[in-house]
């Protein structure tokens, strides 16, 4: 999953771990794109109730969800997120019918690689959130 037991993936997950040491021990100026995109908020985005807005953290720079992501997400209703389109620090998510769900919890995909991610490939915080 480009991180997990491979010289490339180990290699990776130093990279990432040596941009927060430096920030933390050493005051580099890193930006906040070195951290995971964490989500902070989620709410419907139409009134037919088949779309959602996630929004991301300032981590979020030159975020990337690749198609297999949408199987990351699920909603307490069973609703599934059949695409995504990311829109700045936002996801616009498509569902397969309109939801009655009062929440939204992104999982992952386990051993796909295909994680939501900012720029610097760092993959976004699993979470569970309410929808507004």
């Amino acid at each position: 999953d480009g991180c997990h037991y491979f010289h490339a993936g180990y290699e990776a997950l130093a990279t990432q771990l040596a941009r927060l040491a430096a920030r933390d021990f050493y005051r580099r100026p890193f930006g906040p794109e070195i951290q995971p995109p964490d989500a902070i908020a989620a709410w419907r985005a139409n009134a037919a109730g088949d779309q959602l807005l996630v929004e991301f953290d300032a981590a979020a720079v030159g975020l990337q969800a690749p198609a297999g992501s949408a199987a990351g997400f699920v909603l307490e209703d069973g609703a599934q997120v059949i695409s995504i389109q990311v829109q700045g620090p936002r996801l616009l998510l498509q569902l397969d019918r309109p939801t009655a769900a009062s929440w939204i919890r992104y999982i992952g995909v386990v051993g796909s690689g295909e994680v939501i991610r900012n720029h610097l490939g760092i993959g976004a915080l699993l979470f569970e959130l309410p929808l507004s």
